[in-house]
């Protein structure tokens, strides 16, 4: 209630209060009733609040504030209890209505311009107080013309229908309520439709809007007092009642045109589904056609290939026989006459080649003696070591390669090396003892050798096919000759967390990308005569507190390195976890190279993983 002398004003200040009457009004939860003029003034929502206004009702004892709608013929809608009712309430004890009026246009508070006043009959034309309703007639002018007028609608809104409910409460300018305004579930209770929308005291008389239908369906009168929902009398109801209101068009035709229009977009929906899985399927079987195409093609190829590679193989084993039997005579008139043939026999072989070179070499004059030396003793030639002998084998027979003989298949090529189960247990114990472990030595190539050989080709950038050749084998035994034999050195430790692409898959992450790997922290060793001892610790993460504690770390001379320390990494929030590492790594490391292995997961997002790297 406000005082009489501001009886008139577009702002009313709230310190003029003269009565806290009974509050029929309610905020369901936090308050989410916003200023329409949030709203650009073409939005559907300031289209729709125009024909709602402030009514001011001016009594003997001040004047109240509620809200009204104008529907056609220049009439508006509001609460009985604001008019005529107003006088039946017991603790404002007025006793006279002295004058109505209808401010309309009133949006942005504490601004003038832009409303207007219209006079109200304060007698009603039709009043119900069991449905709270009052129609009100408009005097001196025509509301409509300027404000237009809201569409009735005798439509019951089902549960959990979504809403609007514009009014002025408080006697502010023009809000709405749309967030979580909804119908409660049941919608329609003991005759009055139950709602969540927010309202205050001012609010009464405010029309309830179907936010489908854009039509009011109810007419807000009340409020819980326990606060879970408010109260509006069903448009239905009054509409059965009024003789003066009408509805503007039947809700249910309404209601079956949004219907049809809901089925009409769900067909063409479905039609697209199944257009879609046609040309998925289309694309599929066209896939699968092509890839066996492709595989026929390669079948054919490979086969092709095969043949011509399995001829060159028993070639060149036709000709490596001959050239040794012509090696092994002992006449050299013979010999040569042999070596002869072999090279017209067997061309473009390399036994023709290394019998070409044989012959060249029996047909040369012999150098001339040399005077013995008197003044010097001459030094014997050092014994050829062990590492110096690695693979010897493969050097008493002249075999293709990869490079000579790119018919071949990287298995064919080794299967030409024809090593023997001691050298392939010689090359396991050096694989092994380079780190690139693969089990017991035992002179079977099987999946853990190959795996280990795939694993040195990517190491020393080689095409990673998991066969041995020639030119293989000479990198293997030079890295082997230059590693050093001893673990004593410099190392670094990196601590690093591993995103499971899996799990990013599933759900996705901006920052994250397949194979991501993170350095969070890192420890610098050194190794000499068994005793380790760390030289420096950086915490790349920066996280202070308890993120490294208690760090040991050791080398033994065997190769076993121990590290353990409490880690946390993830995001920066303390989430500790103990790493507990022992690893057995290789006796002959070269320097410059790194080890990586993980230490199980820190949780199903990301897993630890540690690379280790020989810096001298």
């Amino acid at each position: 209630m406000f005082d009489a002398s501001t009886f008139g004003n577009a702002v009313l200040s709230r310190n003029q209060s003269a009565l806290a009457g009974a509050e029929l009004e309610a905020q369901i939860g936090d308050y989410n009733n916003e200023f329409i003029s949030n709203y650009g003034a073409t939005s559907v929502f300031a289209r729709t609040g125009r024909p709602v206004g402030r009514l001011d009702i001016l009594t003997d004892k001040g004047h109240a504030p509620c809200t009204a709608f104008l529907v056609d013929g220049n009439r508006l809608v509001t609460n009985h209890h604001c008019v005529p009712g107003i006088l039946d309430n017991d603790r404002l004890g007025a006793s006279a209505i002295i004058a109505v009026q209808i401010r309309l246009g009133y949006v942005r508070d504490g601004i003038e311009d832009g409303t207007r006043m219209f006079h109200v009959n304060p007698v009603p034309l039709e009043t119900n107080k069991d449905l709270d309703y009052s129609v009100l007639q408009v005097v001196g002018g025509d509301a409509n013309a300027e404000f237009g007028a809201l569409d009735l609608s005798a439509a019951l809104p089902g549960d959990r229908d979504p809403l609007w409910v514009i009014g002025h409460p408080m006697g502010e300018a023009q809000r709405i309520s749309r967030e979580k305004c909804q119908t409660d579930s049941p919608a329609v209770a003991s005759g009055r439709l139950r709602h969540t929308c927010d309202t205050l005291p001012g609010n009464s008389g405010s029309p309830v809007i179907d936010a489908d239908l854009k039509q009011v369906v109810a007419l807000h009168h009340a409020g819980s007092r326990a606060g879970a929902v408010n109260f509006a009398v069903p448009m239905a109801d009054i509409l059965a009642t009024s003789n003066v209101l009408k509805a503007s068009a039947r809700a249910d035709d309404v209601r079956d045109d949004i219907e049809a229009e809901r089925a009409r977009l769900a067909a063409e929906n479905a039609a697209l589904a199944d257009e879609k899985a046609r040309i998925l399927a289309e694309a599929e079987a066209e896939r699968q056609r092509l890839a066996a195409e492709a595989e026929a093609a390669r079948a054919a190829a490979e086969q092709a290939d095969s043949a011509a590679a399995r001829a060159t193989v028993a070639r060149e084993s036709r000709a490596n026989t001959a050239l040794l039997a012509a090696l092994g005579m002992a006449d050299g008139t013979a010999r040569a006459a042999a070596l002869q043939q072999v090279i017209q026999d067997h061309p473009a072989t390399m036994a023709a080649q290394a019998a070409q070179l044989a012959l060249t070499q029996l047909n040369s004059p012999a150098p001339a003696p040399q005077a013995p030396k008197t003044a010097q003793t001459a030094k014997p030639e050092p014994a050829p070591t062990a590492a110096d002998n690695r693979f010897a084998a493969l050097l008493n027979t002249p075999v293709p390669s990869p490079d000579t003989a790119p018919d071949l298949s990287p298995e064919e090529a080794e299967a030409a090396l024809d090593l023997s189960r001691e050298v392939y247990r010689d090359i396991q114990n050096t694989l092994d003892a380079l780190g690139y472990g693969l089990g017991e030595p035992d002179g079977l190539f099987g999946p853990a050798s190959r795996s280990a050989v795939r694993a040195f080709q990517k190491e020393n950038l080689i095409e990673e096919s998991g066969y041995l050749s020639a030119s293989l084998l000479d990198r293997i035994a030079d890295e082997y000759n230059g590693a050093p034999a001893a673990l004593d050195g410099t190392y670094r430790i990196f601590i690093r967390r591993r995103w499971d692409d899996a799990y990013f898959r599933r759900k996705p992450d901006p920052a994250y990308r397949p194979g991501k790997i993170e350095t969070i922290g890192s420890v610098a060793i050194r190794v000499e005569n068994g005793r380790t001892e760390v030289l420096s610790f950086q915490d790349l993460a920066r996280i202070e507190s308890d993120a490294y504690k208690d760090l040991r770390v050791s080398l033994s001379p065997d190769g076993r390195l121990k590290l353990r320390s409490t880690i946390n990494f993830l995001f920066g929030k303390p989430r500790p976890k103990v790493l507990d590492l022992n690893e057995q790594l290789a006796k002959r490391w070269t320097t410059g190279r790194a080890i990586t292995f993980e230490d199980g997961e820190w949780d199903e997002a990301f897993h630890i993983n540690i690379r280790v790297m020989r810096q001298d």
